[in-house]
């Protein structure tokens, strides 16, 4: 079994992956609820931005949000 992300509007499903190309294949569709928010691991990224100062932090958080929801937006999700 494989799962591909995708995005449902106006009665049409657009692929945010490539599918498989094996000829003929059966789906399942479910449909997610609710919107999904990009998280930040907080241990991981402290770790790799200990020696930053203050302020360097804040425009890298800012950069990095931006960057994420720009992303997601790309690909079909709300932000």
């Amino acid at each position: 079994m494989l799962s591909i992300r995708g995005v449902y509007e106006n009665g049409k499903i657009r692929l945010l992956e490539h599918a498989p190309k094996s000829g003929r294949l059966e789906v399942i569709i479910t449909f997610l609820e609710g919107r999904r928010k990009a998280s930040i691991k907080k241990d991981k990224l402290a770790g790799l931005l200990s020696d930053l100062q203050e302020n360097d932090f804040q425009d890298f958080l800012e950069a990095y949000q931006k960057r994420g929801q720009d992303w997601l937006k790309g690909r079909g999700a709300e932000v």
